[in-house]
């Protein structure tokens, strides 16, 4: 694909759509970190209670696949957290915030504490 193509592509697309996809891979990036020493953590710890007792090695393998489902959902969590952040249509700020604007008066307005909300 040649890069003249491309060019005129980018040039047209919204410049925050780029700071978007920056902020999600960011934000998803983060987001790994502490599952990534989580599960390095727990299949360490797993190995260290098998080794002193191997008689009981079943039973903490059941518990060892559980905590690692468990953390590893937190990867998901931040990566969906990071799609909502990065989507345009989704912005809380934009509209929590906002109060209602008065319509402009009419000329048949009876007294001047009336007032419309739109």
């Amino acid at each position: 694909m040649d890069l003249a193509v491309l060019i005129p592509i980018a040039q047209a697309a919204d410049p925050t759509d780029g700071l978007k996809a920056i902020a999600l891979g960011v934000g998803a990036g983060l987001g790994t970190i502490g599952p990534g020493i989580g599960v390095g953590y727990i299949f360490g710890k797993v190995i260290e209670s098998v080794t002193r007792q191997p008689e009981m090695r079943e039973e903490i393998t059941s518990i060892q696949w559980l905590g690692f489902a468990l953390t590893e959902a937190i990867v998901f969590y931040a990566f969906i957290f990071g799609l909502i952040a990065s989507s345009s249509r989704w912005r809380p700020w934009a509209t929590s915030c906002s109060s209602p604007r008065p319509r402009a008066r009419t000329a048949g307005a009876a007294s001047s504490s009336a007032r419309t909300w739109g």
